[in-house]
């Protein structure tokens, strides 16, 4: 599983890499060595007028989530790519097309077993800054401000050869600087996972 990252690009590269829609002032984008769940990322999505980086609570809440975020004992910082057409927490984000990109430096997987005080792994481009995790985007009402916030999770897949070799069970689905236009407008059909 997904559950740390790295952030440490700039808003130039994040702009050219993903053909933002620029907003009134770039945002400031500070590194960030270990950011985990139930913190915020910056998370690219589609917009009826191009692209956006917006800020989102890594954990997904589903819009149906009527209480206070502390009583949610179910975890969704990550989703396994086989089964959010199906199940219930992710389908209506996935059905309505809500994929997005969480652009990181790098995240930190441990092996298995953990061994006390062994060191994670730490996977990174070495090609470039950046690598874009797949993931889906929600929406929902916060019970206890009653704003309505944004939310997401990274989608994992079966270990690749890389993974393997560490090992680890699951890996998050990295998305192709060639296929981020498809991953974020194809449609049900063509969209992979």
């Amino acid at each position: 599983m997904c559950g740390r990252v790295s952030l440490n690009y700039t808003w130039r590269q994040i702009y050219e890499l993903y053909r933002l829609t620029a907003p009134e002032a770039a945002p400031n984008l500070q590194p960030r060595f270990n950011v985990s769940r139930f913190q915020s990322l910056p998370v690219v999505r589609s917009t009826e007028g191009g692209r956006e980086l917006v800020s989102m609570l890594w954990e997904f809440v589903p819009f149906w989530w009527s209480k206070p975020l502390k009583e949610k004992k179910f975890s969704t910082f990550n989703a396994k790519g086989e089964e959010i057409r199906e199940k219930k927490t992710f389908a209506p984000a996935w059905n309505r097309g809500q994929r997005c990109i969480v652009p990181v430096s790098g995240f930190y997987e441990w092996p298995r077993p953990k061994k006390q005080g062994q060191p994670p792994f730490y996977i990174h481009n070495q090609g470039g800054p950046v690598l874009s995790l797949a993931g889906l985007w929600g929406e929902w009402t916060d019970a206890e401000s009653g704003e309505q916030r944004l939310s997401c999770t990274v989608i994992t897949t079966g270990p690749n050869s890389l993974m393997d070799s560490i090992p680890h069970h699951r890996c998050p689905l990295v998305i192709d600087d060639a296929d981020l236009g498809t991953w974020l407008t194809a449609d049900l059909e063509n969209a992979y996972v």
